[in-house]
């Protein structure tokens, strides 16, 4: 839930600005959401004057398997009937590696009023159960309008307004929501083992569930892995125009953040509250998602209370483990990536990680060469192993960085607010442009068979290897080629037996391969090195 008037604008030579609008989207979308509704100014290319949604936003999406329902309240934004140009609703429909899965958006200028009846009595009409099955996107859409002409005479500027709302996908979708359901049988002092109903500070708590149908029989034959979200209370947030003075209702506090094993069905999992929760009492949020590879299932409850201090709190003094990296764990320390990449980072504590939010100064954070004004508040990232919450990893994904030699230090609070910190070294090179580093072999020297590994700086991109093998006299003697994408700068393994073109054993010596690396785009770059064969 993203207001405007919540958000600090910033002035610029082209307008007022709201990147945390802007970046609170993008974030969404990242982490995958079901629906994007805008309500606001708009036009063929842009969502509000201050630009939270443009073509530079969602040219960066990678989202093909995580793509959202998209909303649009406000004028032009999905303009098909244009043959000069292709508005955004479009583009964002015909993304090939994302974008939105279908689109309720506008072909010419709509009025706001009109435009809060049609969506009330869209979101009404898409969240309906009826019978076991969720109404189509297209069957959501025409009982919309018709509510909403119900609502107006059939001359009104409301009924002139939905003409303009059109269905952008296939009308025959339905949403993907969970079709099973998700319960909390109980909740236990870790230290006691007794039953509560209250979350304290620092105390340890086991959460029982099961996974239900419709009637609420436990479905045994569901076996998979539990999400699980705890919020702190929801707190309130005021808009910030003057004289306005309007509140809302958010939650944005977490208190722990996991995974946990569904084994026929039940599944149980523990964590310690962090020190730094809200301690009023109110009650708390926990949101569950499960999985099972087949089907899935959702629930909440928000009938545990969070507040005040355990009676037997669990305290400890020693700091996280923090091990930072470039995308992944291969990563080598100084190796290459691209401008927009996403830093990995292996978290480990006795107690688990803070990423409550309610202090200043103890969110898990990543700063870039030691610049301190502007952190990378990670907390929203972070999720525990399975079945443990004294290890845990965050993926964050950070776009724009420069060329040249970087650090980023990563520095992680425990639930005690103990911290730790470490760093990764990593070197950007121009996206356009392929980078090869440390071209290698191994084993080197060897007797059957060896592997070839490079660093690049194109990840996420489809890149072809080609590798030439020579006598040290210019007799080539070998062909290799393989194509593959990598989500970090770490290359696949290209594997050689150590055989001609004719599939003959090569004789023991020393050889020159080249290695020629390309991007679909035609983008291409050489490196060379040596091998030695024994027999």
């Amino acid at each position: 839930k993203v207001y405007e008037d919540a958000i600090q604008f910033i002035s610029t030579p082209g307008g007022q600005r709201a990147p945390d609008a802007n970046k609170a989207i993008n974030d969404g979308i990242f982490k995958g959401l079901f629906m994007f509704n805008y309500n606001g100014h708009g036009n063929t290319s842009v969502l509000s004057h201050e630009r939270i949604l443009t073509k530079d936003d969602y040219n960066k999406w990678r989202n093909i398997d995580k793509m959202p329902f998209m909303v649009t309240a406000t004028c032009d934004f999905g303009q098909f009937d244009q043959p000069s140009f292709v508005s955004s609703g479009e583009e964002l429909m015909l993304k090939s590696d994302g974008g939105v899965i279908a689109t309720l958006t506008t072909t010419h200028l709509v009025y706001a009023y009109a435009n809060e009846i049609l969506n009330r009595e869209f979101l009404s009409a898409q969240f309906e159960h009826i019978n076991g099955r969720w109404n189509t996107f297209g069957d959501a859409m025409r009982i919309g309008k018709n509510g909403t002409y119900s609502k107006a005479s059939s001359t009104s500027d409301v009924v002139k307004n939905f003409r303009k709302f059109a269905l952008l996908g296939d009308p025959a979708l339905e949403p993907n929501f969970p079709r099973y359901f998700i319960h909390t049988t109980s909740v236990k002092d870790g230290a006691t083992g007794t039953g509560t109903n209250t979350i304290g500070a620092l105390g340890e708590y086991i959460i029982d569930g099961e996974v239900t149908d419709v009637n609420g029989s436990i479905l045994t034959d569901f076996n998979g892995v539990l999400a699980v979200t705890i919020f702190d209370k929801a707190r309130t947030v005021k808009t910030i125009t003057p004289g306005i003075d309007k509140t809302f209702r958010v939650l944005n506090n977490t208190i722990y953040k996991g995974k946990a094993t569904v084994d026929k069905g039940k599944f149980s999992f523990a964590f310690i509250a962090p020190k730094d929760i809200n301690y009023e009492m109110g009650n708390g949020t926990i949101s569950f998602y499960a999985d099972d590879g087949e089907t899935d299932a959702a629930g909440r409850d928000t009938t545990v209370k969070v507040g005040g201090y355990s009676d037997n709190p669990i305290r400890e003094n020693d700091a996280p483990v923090v091990k930072p990296f470039i995308k992944d764990s291969l990563f080598i320390n100084g190796g290459l990536t691209g401008t927009n990449t996403a830093i990995f980072a292996i978290l480990e504590d006795e107690t688990g990680i803070n990423v409550s939010g309610n202090s200043i100064g103890h969110d898990l954070v990543a700063i870039l060469d030691g610049d301190v004004s502007k952190p990378y508040i990670m907390n929203d990232y972070y999720e525990t192993a399975p079945n443990t919450y004294k290890r845990g990893y965050v993926y964050f994904p950070v776009d724009g960085i420069p060329d040249g030699r970087h650090r980023f230090t990563v520095k992680a609070w425990d639930v005690n607010n103990n911290s730790g910190e470490g760093y990764v070294d990593f070197e950007v090179a121009n996206g356009e442009i392929v980078k090869v580093k440390d071209l290698m072999n191994y084993p080197n020297p060897f007797k059957d068979q060896t592997h070839f590994v490079f660093e690049h700086n194109q990840p996420d991109v489809d890149l072809s290897a080609e590798i030439n093998i020579y006598t040290t006299s210019g007799v080539w003697v070998r062909n290799l080629k393989q194509n593959f994408i990598t989500t970090g700068s770490h290359s696949n393994e290209i594997t050689w037996d150590g055989t001609d073109n004719n599939g003959a054993k090569l004789p023991a010596g020393v050889y020159i391969y080249r290695m020629m690396i390309a991007t679909e785009d035609g983008i291409k770059n050489t490196a060379y090195q040596k091998l030695v064969i024994v027999r």
